[in-house]
């Protein structure tokens, strides 16, 4: 278990390592042409009393959609329900894949038929 002076200690090293980063981020010329720019347009933003709201209310393209607003990914493929029917007891059944519990039972209890001729409805 640490003592309370070690984790104190840690956290003031801690804070000098992030101060640190903070200082070579801001002399970063990447860093100062962005703080530049976001400068400028604040100037322009109150020159013409607006508020960074406006600019998007102008460039609406600007705005990343929600959810809601983003296309729908398409799924995966999707299956056609096929209906088999067992020749052997005439039970019936709707499935998307052989995957299906019957079907799988089916393949189990009847080995040399192909549940494919079962097929009633494609």
């Amino acid at each position: 278990m640490k003592s309370s002076i070690m984790e104190r200690d840690e956290r003031y090293k801690m804070i000098e390592q992030l101060e640190q980063e903070i200082k070579d981020i801001e002399a970063s010329d990447v860093y100062k042409a962005e703080a530049s720019f976001k400068g400028d347009i604040d100037k322009v933003l109150k020159d013409h009393n607006k508020e960074p709201k406006d600019l998007l209310t102008i460039y609406p393209s600007l705005v990343q959609p929600t959810k809601e607003q983003a296309p729908a990914k398409a799924k995966g493929r999707t299956l056609p329900t096929k209906t088999y029917r067992n020749p052997h007891t005439g039970d019936e059944v709707e499935a998307k894949s052989t995957r299906h519990k019957t079907l799988q039972q089916w393949k189990k209890d009847y080995p040399d038929d192909d549940l494919d001729e079962w097929i009633i409805k494609p």
